[in-house]
């Protein structure tokens, strides 16, 4: 029997429920081969499963700034996939500044922002998410893919594998002024084929009644955990072993 896709993204989000007051929402729709015409059904869905009067977070990536040199608050499209497009240009009330790595947001009750050079530093979004009792949701993809929140404790711990990187160009608010800010990202190091190894780290966290994890359709994950829990395990653990969350 073949379940529509509408049907079955549906089905996937039936039970959930969330208890924190805000949610961090990232997506791969491919499982479901989506059309790009039930986008917006999609969203309503979501929004609706999640809880309309919920703080939503999408990320709204850019890994094209490395090469256009450039970055809009309006115009700047979100490349973490189409239904966080559809959610940065027809839903979120706002976006932070970043030229990597920023956000929308729906319903900002906690005035959420973006005041770091760095993507994952003091004063970023991801330190508010990582420190804050905050729902991380993915649907369609595990760690690997949905859990941005883990760079942060990378960060913090200050990995032996990852260095800064100033990130040049002209970045423009929401105002269309430019902003006189060098932003950074803490990015992995080229050398030694550095990879991280999230399958180890995802069972811990599992092992642990960190994540939650469920399987739809016998290969569509979808997975929730507490950002702040889950933030605590990852520095507790790079405490005793750096590389934790590389392949050795």
């Amino acid at each position: 029997m073949i379940i529509e896709p509408v049907k079955m993204f549906t089905q996937c989000l039936e039970g959930l429920n969330i208890d924190e007051d805000i949610v961090v929402v990232h997506t791969r729709l491919t499982p479901f081969k989506i059309k790009r015409e039930n986008v917006e059904e999609l969203c309503e869905i979501l929004i609706d499963k999640i809880g309309k009067n919920k703080t939503i977070i999408m990320p709204s990536f850019t890994y094209s700034f490395s090469k256009k040199k450039i970055w809009d608050y309006h115009k700047s499209k979100s490349q973490a996939g189409v239904l966080t497009e559809y959610f940065r240009e027809k839903i979120a009330d706002e976006r932070t500044i970043h030229p990597i790595h920023s956000v929308t947001i729906l319903n900002n009750n906690y005035s959420i922002s973006h005041n770091s050079q760095s993507s994952f530093g003091r004063g970023s979004v991801w330190e508010f998410i990582c420190l804050n009792d905050i729902c991380n949701l993915s649907i369609g993809v595990g760690l690997n893919g949905g859990a941005t929140i883990c760079h942060y404790s990378e960060e913090f711990m200050q990995v032996n594998y990852r260095s800064y990187i100033e990130l040049e160009g002209e970045i423009f608010d929401k105002n269309h002024s430019k902003v006189d800010k060098t932003f950074t990202y803490y990015a992995r190091k080229n050398e030694g084929n550095i990879n991280n190894n999230w399958d180890i780290c995802e069972k811990d966290l599992i092992k642990n009644n960190i994540m939650k994890k469920r399987i739809f359709f016998k290969d569509i994950p979808v997975c929730y955990m507490n950002s702040k829990k889950a933030t605590n395990f990852l520095i507790e653990k790079l405490s005793h072993d750096k590389d934790y969350l590389v392949e050795k």
